[in-house]
């Protein structure tokens, strides 16, 4: 893709949890990406969703926004969202935040075996 503002989310395999890769960056115009793949994503119910954030360049406040409503959304359901490598810029928004008080962080995808 042509430039600075894109996002691109891929699906690692077809198994438990659910897992979408996120490369790019996260704002205002590329936040409805996200939304549509988390809406197929949770269609499959996954009691887990992961979304492996570490090729994740930038995220502003109306991405974030997604994460939250992807959070609660799963948390009804009796779900879990976990977010795996999250980069400097990424921590550094939830923590500003707060949310990273209640969204489930782990290093890497590999760490989120336990989860199943």
């Amino acid at each position: 893709m042509n430039g600075p503002d894109y996002l691109v989310v891929s699906t690692a395999g077809h198994g438990l949890p659910c897992v979408l890769r996120l490369s790019g960056e996260l704002d205002l115009c590329t936040r409805e990406i996200l939304r549509a793949e988390i809406g197929q994503a949770l269609d499959r119910c996954p009691q887990t969703l992961v979304l492996d954030m570490a090729e994740l360049s930038s995220i502003d406040c109306s991405g974030l926004s997604v994460l939250i409503a992807a959070h609660h959304t799963l948390v009804r359901q009796n779900g879990r969202l976990v977010l795996a490598a999250c980069g400097p810029a990424v921590r550094r928004l939830l923590q500003v935040t707060g949310a990273d008080g209640f969204l489930h962080l782990v290093r890497s995808e590999e760490h989120t075996s336990e989860l199943q």
